[in-house]
């Protein structure tokens, strides 16, 4: 029995009731054609192929009872610091017509999760959402970042299906002209099984649901892979709860394979980032000299969740990786953003000051 019953009731109440995230929306633009999905792989097929053939649709798993709930994706009660993007940034642009329009969807990394002491953490952790820092990033452009509430990202684990439903159509009903999507999938592979049948078929299935939510959305997708997140913390996420490697490749190559014939939806490489930051550990490029990062030390003490700092690499990475995908005119391409812009946004100067060799890479910073 998980040590806080209360948890998912603290969740349910937090999250029942909460509008959109989101200034005022502009005038409502003309609607556009959902994506078609083309036809599913098989449940049992690991090769990507350019017409992968159907998988017979399954009613969906149970939810899990309340004394089932991990304690994973359940906020700490100790405030974060106040993210340097809102507290020192300068006001906004007016929104025009043109501004970038975006919608966040997705889970913890999209709603900034906070390993701390409720889930056995440290007080010290800290982190800030994805929707909070590409607010950062676009207000000089006017930019308007839109989402649902960051708790019912957080929560997204509890009823996946549902949640990714509620934060699709609150995109469409923004007429977002982009939506980010970097974990939106997580949980559509990972969590609790029904208990019955074959585990590989149970979560393609579920996964290829989460394919056809994506396909209703009207706007530009950018969604990111799957990444392997075994041997996190047991606290957060149950090693029965995490598939094995060959059902993790065979869902991102279904997402490639979907992907490739849908012109507005690209694949961020989620995984290989996170593999990076986790067992390879990071360079991070500063202006002023190079730095290196450990093998998570971009992580919460959870090894499941990035730190203010690594939010900041991923951000960075993001960047590159819309200039080389996206086309000109693009809302996420163009930015120009330096990585310590990101670190500044992310309020990560004193994580980036105490990696060795960094004394003299942080402008403003003594040591």
């Amino acid at each position: 029995m998980s040590r806080f019953p209360l948890l998912p009731l603290f969740l349910f109440v937090a999250v029942v009731g909460c509008g959109d995230h989101a200034p005022s929306a502009p005038s409502p633009a003309p609607a556009r054609q959902a994506v078609p999905t083309p036809p599913p792989a098989a449940a049992t097929e690991t090769k990507r192929t350019d017409t992968p053939p159907a998988v017979a649709p399954a009613s969906p798993p149970a939810a899990p009872a309340p004394s089932e709930v991990p304690k994973a994706e359940v906020p700490a009660t100790v405030p974060p610091k106040a993210d340097a993007a809102e507290t020192t940034a300068p006001p906004p642009a007016a929104v025009s017509k043109s501004a970038p329009a975006l919608y966040v969807i997705g889970a913890s990394v999209s709603g900034g999760f906070v390993d701390g002491p409720l889930t056995g953490g440290e007080s010290g952790n800290s982190t800030i959402s994805l929707v909070r820092l590409l607010r950062a990033w676009l207000r000089d452009a006017g930019g308007k970042v839109s989402s649902q509430p960051e708790m019912l990202m957080i929560g997204m684990f509890e009823a996946p299906e549902e949640t990714g439903a509620r934060q699709v159509a609150a995109a469409n009903k923004q007429h977002a002209a982009q939506v980010v999507a970097i974990d939106f999938l997580f949980w559509y592979l990972y969590g609790r099984r029904s208990g019955t049948g074959d585990e590989r078929t149970e979560r393609l299935e579920k996964f290829e649901r989460g394919l056809e939510q994506l396909a209703l959305l009207d706007a530009d997708l950018l969604v990111g892979d799957v990444a392997d997140m075994h041997g996190a913390a047991a606290r957060m996420l149950s090693p029965s709860w995490i598939p094995d490697a060959a059902i993790l490749q065979a869902a991102n190559d279904r997402l490639r394979a979907w992907a490739k014939v849908l012109p507005r939806v690209h694949v961020f490489p989620l995984a290989e980032q996170v593999a990076r930051m986790r067992k390879d550990g990071v360079k991070l490029g500063l202006q002023h000299g190079e730095v290196k990062a450990a093998p998570a030390q971009l992580l919460q003490g959870d090894h499941l969740h990035a730190t203010r700092l690594g939010m900041a690499y991923l951000g960075f990475e993001l960047q590159q990786f819309c200039d080389r995908e996206l086309q000109a005119g693009q809302p996420l391409h163009g930015r120009g953003w330096k990585l310590e812009d990101f670190v500044t946004a992310a309020g990560a100067d004193d994580e980036v000051a105490a990696l060795p060799g960094a004394a003299v890479t942080v402008p403003g910073k003594d040591k």
